[in-house]
């Protein structure tokens, strides 16, 4: 039977043996007991690579990353993703988490340097180049 169909029970299901209240009082059968088991494994362990390179031409990041930023150290203005990114002007893709990972991002360094760092891991990860 349902636990929901015990007068004093909450979710779950359970076999009880059911006396019905005549004045409604919960029998000593809707007490209900429940017991679980929990086992707590530790992952593998993943080693990231950390990579960094500046740039003072135009290109595209690896695809595959967990993380990028760019930081655009030089005097005039870099385009990446499409975008200006001013002299001095910094731009974060952070880690989305799960196997979340980036495609190849765009950009343009001429006439400035662009510092661009990233993070892999797990299979397939790009290494630095």
């Amino acid at each position: 039977m349902l636990v929901s169909q015990c007068p004093c029970a909450g979710d779950g299901e359970v076999t009880v043996n059911i006396i019905s209240p005549s004045n409604g009082n919960c029998p000593p059968s809707c007490e209900i007991a429940a017991s679980a088991t929990i086992t707590i494994q530790e992952p593998a362990a993943i080693t990231a690579s950390t990579c960094s390179r500046r740039v003072t031409d135009s290109g595209v990041t690896p695809t595959g990353v967990r993380s990028v930023s760019f930081l655009n150290e030089g005097p005039g203005n870099a385009t990446v993703n499409g975008q200006i990114l001013l002299a001095g002007a910094s731009l974060m893709f952070p880690v989305l988490g799960g196997n979340t990972t980036y495609g190849a991002i765009t950009y343009d360094a001429t006439g400035t340097t662009l510092r661009i760092d990233w993070t892999a891991w797990g299979a397939g990860a790009p290494i630095c180049s």
